[in-house]
C-alpha cells in the first residue's frame, strides 16, 4: 500500500469518526419569503445531512415569536408557522438537541432569513384643475423605496388588484361606467362585457387568491351584486340567494382565504355564498348590521340594537363586546377589525369633549382590556376617513383630510373624495408612523 492510499484511508477514517461524534448537521434550509407574510400556514424546512429523531416544540425558539407547529420526516424538520409573519423584519429559527436516529450525539440548529418591505398600491386622483385630468394607481414600498404609477387614466372611479392584474372602473363624460381588466406589465386592457342593466359600480373587491371578482350594482333601483370569475368566463353574473334568484344587499364582504361571500338582505339576514356554486347558499342569522371579518375569516363583527357582537362562523357562538377606555373615557366605537385572538381589534372611536363641545376622533388598538391610540384627526381640523388592516395585522392604513374647512371634493359620482385627502401608515405594534401617500383606497394586494 502506497503511502498516499494510507494517507487517505486514514482521513477518510477521521472525517466519519467526526460525523459520529459531532451529530446531526444543517445542510440546506427552504422557505418562501413572499408567500410567509399572506399564507398563515407556510412552512420553514430545515434539511439535515442524516435522518433525525423526532423533534419537540420546546426544542424550538423563533424570534420574533411566532405560534409554530412542528414535524419532521426522515432527515427533514419542518416548522409551520400559524400566523403571517411580519413584513421587513429579520427571524431566527433555532433548534437545540437535534439527536440522529442512530446515536445520542445533539446539535443545534440555526437558521435566519428576513422577509422583504410591504408593497401597496393607491389611487391618486388628479386635481380637478389639471389639464390632463390623469388619474394615476400608484405602486409603492413602504420602506420608502419604489413609487411608480402603474396605470393612468382619465376618471378612475375605483381599481382592485387580482393577482398580476389591475381590475378598474373608469366613467366616461356621459357617465357611462367601464370595468377592464389591465396588465401594468405590458399595457394590455381587457374591456369586461357588462351586463346591459348595469348603470354603476361600487365596491369593487377581488378575494384572496385572485379567482373572483366582486362588485355592487344598482340596475333597476335594486341593490345587487354581481361575481366575475377570472378563471372561466369572465363574464359578471349576479350572485344568487337561496331562492335561487339575484341576491339584494344592505352590505356584503369577502372572507379572506375562500370562494365565499357574505350578504346582508334588506330584511337583515345574512347569508354565506359559495361563488363557485359548489356548496349550498348557507344561513348565518340575523342582525341590524354587518360591520366586518377578522383577519383570519373565522369570526365577523356584526351589530344588534345593543352593539357590537363577535360572531363564529364555525359554530355561531356570539361574544358581545364593548370599547375599552381610551385616555380613562369610555368612547363611542364605529368601525371594527378583529386582529387576533380574545377580541384583539383596531377600532374608530370617538370621544366627546366637554370643554370644546366637540368630539375627538381616533384610529385605536384595543387588546385584553386596554386602548392605545394608533392615530388621532390632526389637529381637530381635520378628519378621520376609512382604515384598513394589513392581512397580516402589522399595518394600519387610514384616510385623513387635514382641514375639513378648507377641503374640496373631486365630485367623481363613486367614492368621491378630498383632493387632500391622505393616506397614512401606522405600525400597530409599535404605534409609529410608517410613512403617507397623497390618495386613498390602499390595496394590500401585491
Amino acid at each position: 500500500m502506497s503511502i498516499s492510499v494510507a494517507i487517505l484511508i486514514t482521513l477518510i477514517a477521521l472525517f466519519a469518526g467526526l460525523a459520529f461524534f459531532q451529530g446531526p448537521k444543517l445542510a440546506a434550509a427552504q422557505i418562501n419569503v413572499e408567500q410567509a407574510v399572506k399564507d398563515p400556514n407556510t412552512q420553514l424546512r430545515l434539511f439535515a445531512n442524516q435522518a433525525i429523531a423526532e423533534v419537540k416544540p420546546d426544542q424550538v425558539r423563533i424570534s420574533p415569536a411566532v405560534p409554530f407547529s412542528v414535524s419532521r420526516t426522515d432527515d427533514v424538520l419542518v416548522i409551520q408557522f400559524e400566523e403571517r409573519l411580519a413584513h421587513d423584519t429579520e427571524y431566527t429559527v433555532e433548534v437545540e438537541a437535534i439527536r440522529s436516529l442512530y446515536r445520542d450525539v445533539e446539535s443545534t440548529f440555526e437558521h435566519k432569513f428576513a422577509t422583504k418591505p410591504a408593497v401597496v398600491h393607491y389611487l391618486d386622483r388628479a386635481d380637478p384643475a389639471s389639464a390632463t385630468g390623469e388619474d394615476s394607481i400608484v405602486r409603492v414600498s413602504l420602506d420608502g423605496g419604489v413609487q411608480e404609477d402603474v396605470f393612468t387614466a382619465p376618471r378612475i372611479q375605483e381599481f382592485a388588484m387580482v393577482g398580476d392584474v389591475i381590475a378598474v372602473t373608469t366613467a366616461d363624460d356621459a357617465g357611462r361606467v367601464s370595468l377592464s381588466l389591465v396588465n401594468p406589465a405590458d399595457g394590455v386592457t381587457d374591456q369586461l362585457d357588462l351586463p346591459a342593466e348595469v348603470s354603476s359600480i361600487t365596491e369593487l373587491q377581488s378575494n384572496s387568491d385572485g379567482t373572483f371578482l366582486v362588485f355592487s350594482a344598482a340596475p333597476s333601483e335594486e341593490n345587487l351584486l354581481f361575481a366575475v370569475d377570472l378563471n372561466d368566463s369572465r363574464q359578471p353574473t349576479a350572485v344568487l340567494g337561496i331562492d335561487g334568484t339575484p341576491v339584494q344587499h344592505l352590505d356584503w364582504l369577502l372572507l379572506p382565504d375562500s370562494n365565499d361571500v357574505i350578504v346582508q338582505a334588506p330584511n337583515e339576514s345574512i347569508v354565506r355564498i359559495d361563488l363557485t356554486g359548489t356548496a349550498p347558499v348557507e344561513p348565518v342569522g340575523q342582525y341590524a348590521g354587518l360591520e366586518s371579518v377578522s383577519l383570519d375569516g373565522s369570526q365577523l363583527v356584526v351589530r344588534d340594537m345593543f352593539g357590537l357582537i363577535s360572531l363564529t362562523l364555525a359554530d355561531r357562538q356570539e361574544e358581545r363586546f364593548t370599547a375599552s377606555p381610551l385616555f380613562e373615557v369610555e368612547p363611542q366605537v364605529g368601525d371594527v377589525v378583529l386582529i387576533g385572538e380574545n377580541l384583539a381589534r383596531v377600532q374608530k372611536v370617538a370621544i366627546f369633549d366637554e370643554a370644546s363641545g366637540r368630539f375627538s376622533s381616533f384610529v385605536a388598538l384595543d387588546r385584553d382590556g386596554e386602548s392605545q391610540a394608533l392615530l388621532e384627526n390632526p389637529a381637530q381640523l381635520g378628519s378621520l376617513g376609512d382604515f384598513s388592516v394589513s392581512p397580516n395585522g402589522q399595518y394600519l392604513a387610514a384616510t385623513v383630510v387635514p382641514n375639513v374647512a378648507a377641503s374640496v371634493s373631486d365630485q367623481y359620482p363613486v367614492r368621491s373624495n378630498s383632493t387632500s385627502v391622505t393616506t397614512v401608515i401606522v405600525d400597530i405594534e409599535s404605534g409609529l408612523i410608517r410613512g403617507s401617500m397623497t390618495g386613498f383606497q390602499l390595496d394590500w394586494k401585491n
